[in-house]
């Protein structure tokens, strides 16, 4: 008897032109628990049944007067079609080699031989119709998982270009933020330039017209001491007009950027235990503006990282044109630093994050290359973006426009007149102007 309720609700189809062994095989499988049977003397009609109702398994007679077992089996391999093939058990007395051969080439599964055996039906029936349905079981899981892969591949695609735009609008607010940042910058210079350090040049201008007219001892040596004064917040306020935005970098290019840097590092050396900076190497021609000023900006960064931290003697600095843009290497050799750390900075050392994020947003490389006691070497590359050197924001002018300024002051200011205020060794504008020059 069957005891697995899914092989008794098994689709058995007989197909046989003779009733009594049609009958006889019907008595066996119900026997054997099987509920669900269905038969057939016509072997035209059975065809046209089973296309609209396929069975589980069918029982198949060779030798039958109108249409042969061999061309029902041929058409019901044409019905299967790329799918899952039905189980076909050949029913015959001919039991030679030629007729199984025929009978398998056609896609035949087993043979039942007449006089059927009961026990021999039920345990190849049986066997059939158990891997018939792990076959079925395996084909749903298959187009489950398909379903299933379908599905997460689409959420995956879905997610993927997501972080696409996230990443697209991450990169467009920071190229905003280090854009603002610049422009702010250079506002701010702009401001300074233009007002603060005027003002501090008129300052001066008016505390050497007092000196002059000055003739207690005690008052001019006062004077004297507050024109030290002015003329060093000045300075200090060119200085810081440089690190805020360097106007050498929009008029001459990175290049002389990069040397006034240099040699506004090399002034300020606290003493001859700070490291020496050089520079060298050349450019085939002058990046953008905005590719100038990033490379300017991680140049500095690197710089005040290897000074601040590294302990080197030495820190090197090179320029070459190459693929298309430019490369900037900055090399030390000092304390260097954990290889993991230059790959993935902790929280709170942001500089080499800095550095990196400036590089991608325009578009170019960043690597760090370091280990501890062999020094770091920071390489760059940044492409050329074009050969543009002009800019609305330019400070170009900004020098004759306060030299201008300065004379107007002098003018109002000084009964002798502009040259006579131009000769005198206290002239703060012509003392600071070269120095802003190199700046």
């Amino acid at each position: 008897m069957v005891v697995d309720t899914r092989l008794e609700s098994a689709r058995i189809a007989i197909v046989d032109d003779e009733a009594a062994n049609v009958r006889i095989l019907e008595r066996f499988l119900e026997r054997d628990g099987y509920r669900s049977l269905q038969s057939w003397t016509d072997p035209v009609q059975a065809l046209e049944d089973l296309t609209r109702v396929p069975a589980d398994v069918v029982l198949l007679d060779i030798m039958m007067p109108v249409m042969d077992g061999y061309a029902v089996l041929a058409r019901l391999r044409e019905l299967d079609g790329d799918g899952l093939r039905t189980p076909v058990v050949v029913l015959t007395a001919d039991v030679t080699r030629h007729a199984r051969d025929r009978a398998l080439g056609l896609g035949a599964s087993d043979f039942l031989t007449k006089p059927f055996d009961p026990a021999e039906i039920n345990l190849r029936i049986r066997n059939i119709l158990t891997t018939r349905f792990l076959e079925l079981d395996l084909l749903a899981q298959k187009e489950s998982l398909e379903v299933q892969v379908r599905e997460r591949t689409a959420a995956l695609r879905a997610r993927a270009d997501r972080l696409r735009v996230l990443s697209e609008q991450r990169e467009r607010l920071l190229h905003r933020l280090v854009t603002a940042q610049e422009e702010e910058r250079r506002r701010v210079a702009a401001d300074i330039h233009d007002d603060t350090i005027q003002t501090m040049v008129a300052l001066g201008l008016r505390i050497e017209l007092a000196r002059r007219k000055a003739t207690d001892p005690a008052l001019l040596a006062e004077l004297d001491r507050s024109l030290e004064t002015v003329r060093a917040a000045t300075l200090g306020l060119r200085q810081l007009l440089f690190r805020l935005h360097p106007a050498v970098l929009d008029r001459d290019g990175l290049q002389a950027a990069l040397r006034a840097e240099v040699e506004h590092l090399r002034e300020s050396a606290a003493g001859p235990e700070e490291a020496v900076v050089e520079l060298a190497g050349s450019l085939d021609a002058e990046p953008s503006l905005d590719s100038r000023t990033t490379l300017f900006r991680i140049a500095q960064e690197a710089l005040a990282n290897a000074r601040r931290h590294a302990g080197a003697h030495l820190i090197r600095l090179e320029l070459v044109s190459v693929d298309g843009g430019v490369r900037l290497t900055v090399v030390d050799d000092g304390r260097g630093m954990d290889p993991e750390i230059a790959r993935r900075p902790r929280p709170g050392h942001l500089g080499l994050v800095s550095m990196r994020e400036r590089a991608e947003l325009a578009g170019g490389t960043f690597n760090v290359t370091s280990a501890p006691g062999a020094g770091t070497s920071i390489e760059v590359w940044v492409p050329a973006g074009g050969t543009d050197r002009a800019e609305e924001d330019t400070f170009a002018d900004l020098d004759d426009v306060a030299v201008e300024v300065a004379g107007r002051s002098r003018s109002s200011d000084m009964p002798g007149g502009p040259d006579d205020a131009s000769s005198r060794p206290g002239d703060a504008p012509d003392n600071h102007q070269p120095e802003d020059r190199q700046r």
